[in-house]
């Protein structure tokens, strides 16, 4: 698995849509900070519970803020580095040197997570840096201990988007085409959107909504004592959700033809 980890780690560096996702993260929070700060010479008031990021030290939460955003890109970039090799036919090359599937799936499953964990810092470090710049460092109202605190959330948030680059990467490797994969991973993202708005309209679905990485990414604002007292059940759900998508993934993946 080292040898495939190393080659794709080439084709990534090598590949314009890796600076291209890495490049719109980075301009992300330029944006941003700009559209705030014009906000703000018009009267408006920065909210912590509406606009996430008001300040240099909220640029922590930076990812969540931008969640809908992070994950469409993230699911392009899932679509076009994985069946790129099935429409190309390279994924033969490594099948037929004696590479398991299992371990061309982890390959894939891994890479993507660092790529993910790269992108999720870059944005969260260029907006903290941007919202320093203009609005001051600052603070979080009711957070004693920032560093410990700036730790946790971004670890459970990366954690939240990372189980979603998961089910990415599962439907990818069942469809094995760019097109189909990528219109299946904007519809999946599109579900667990509206999902929890649903769910929450009668009492017997409503326990769905703690199982949904949606309900936390879309619907939390990570600053409250009870959301933050809750992470250690969305990394739960998270790390289940990364298992069971990738169960199935490995077992479809197993069973299809390789044309």
């Amino acid at each position: 698995m080292t040898n495939l980890l190393r080659a794709d780690k080439l084709k990534l560096l090598k590949s314009r849509k890796l600076w291209v996702v890495l490049g719109l993260f980075a301009f992300i929070p330029i944006f941003q900070v700009v559209n705030s700060w014009v906000e703000t010479q018009h009267g408006v008031v920065l909210a912590p519970i509406k606009d996430l990021v008001i300040n240099g030290a909220s640029g922590v939460l930076g990812v969540a803020k931008n969640s809908e955003v992070v994950l469409f890109i993230l699911a392009a970039l899932v679509s076009f580095f994985i069946n790129e090799e099935f429409q190309q036919g390279t994924i033969r090359n490594a099948l037929s040197i004696g590479r398991s599937r299992s371990s061309f799936y982890f390959a894939k499953g891994v890479t993507l997570a660092v790529v993910t964990l790269v992108a999720c810092l870059l944005l969260t470090f260029f907006e903290i840096i941007c919202f320093t710049i203009f609005f001051g460092f600052g603070s979080m109202d009711g957070i004693d201990h920032y560093f410990l605190y700036a730790v946790n959330t971004f670890l459970t948030i990366y954690l939240l988007i990372l189980a979603n680059i998961a089910v990415f990467v599962m439907i990818s490797f069942i469809t094995k085409n760019i097109g189909v994969s990528l219109i299946w991973n904007w519809l999946y993202i599109l579900g667990i959107i509206f999902a929890p708005s649903l769910l929450q309209r009668s009492a017997a679905t409503q326990f769905l909504l703690d199982w949904i990485t949606g309900t936390f990414l879309f619907y939390t604002s990570f600053t409250q004592p009870a959301e933050i007292a809750r992470f250690p059940w969305m990394i739960l759900v998270s790390l289940l959700t990364i298992v069971v998508s990738s169960g199935i993934g490995i077992f479809f993946f197993k069973r299809s033809d390789i044309k």
